[in-house]
């Protein structure tokens, strides 16, 4: 939860087809899905599918959200290791090492590049992984990870079911949720604060493996 595709998936829904977003508020993570949006679900398949190939104006050119990048500043800065795990059309399940298939599709790309251009200096370039999203709670466990940063409800409380941690970014579509293992953050830029008090406690507890 990173950079702010919404926004400028709207604009680009309004602009070239017509679809206007004004006044909608989410109550959904499945945009295609909320009845609050005015697009079907196989009109958004279809938007974002073209969104996202676009060389200009797609992937590539999205901002980050205000705060995110200095909030994990301040998590590299602690020492943190901060992995992305990220999906995109066109980009199966790909891991830098080789175990599945990389560089498949300009969307891939684009967003590697994004995250290099405004992250290079946090993550290293082996740390962003391509799963889908109901993949991203067995890349936890394979990988050791104890801890995920997310705005989708159902996948931070899928990885808590693992008896792993969970920090959901505030959403207007994840708003009350409430689970065991499950922090939603009433502000982004309560962000580092969070993470670190997470690793904190599993300090106290020696459950951090040695360095």
């Amino acid at each position: 939860m990173v950079f702010d595709w919404e926004s400028a998936f709207q604009d680009f829904a309004s602009a070239h087809f017509g679809y206007s977003f004004n006044g909608v508020k989410r109550e959904f993570y499945d945009m295609a899905r909320d009845p609050n949006t005015p697009i079907s679900p196989d009109q958004f398949s279809e938007l974002f599918l073209e969104f996202v190939r676009r060389a200009t104006g797609g992937y590539g050119d999205l901002s980050p959200l205000p705060g995110v990048v200095e909030q994990m500043e301040l998590l590299k800065e602690a020492g943190i290791n901060i992995v992305i795990c990220t999906w995109t059309p066109g980009a199966t399940d790909a891991r830098p090492d080789g175990s599945a298939t990389v560089g498949t599709g300009i969307a891939q790309r684009v967003t590697e590049e994004l995250i290099l251009k405004h992250l290079g200096h946090v993550v290293h370039k082996s740390n962003i992984l391509f799963s889908s999203t109901h993949a991203k709670k067995r890349v936890m466990l394979e990988e050791r990870i104890p801890l995920i940063v997310e705005d989708n409800a159902e996948t931070a409380v899928g990885v808590a079911q693992s008896a792993l941690g969970a920090i959901v970014m505030p959403q207007p579509y994840n708003e009350g949720l409430a689970f065991p293992n499950v922090l939603r953050l009433d502000s982004s830029n309560q962000l580092a604060h969070a993470v670190l008090s997470f690793f904190d406690k599993l300090d106290d507890e020696n459950m951090l493996a040695p360095a």
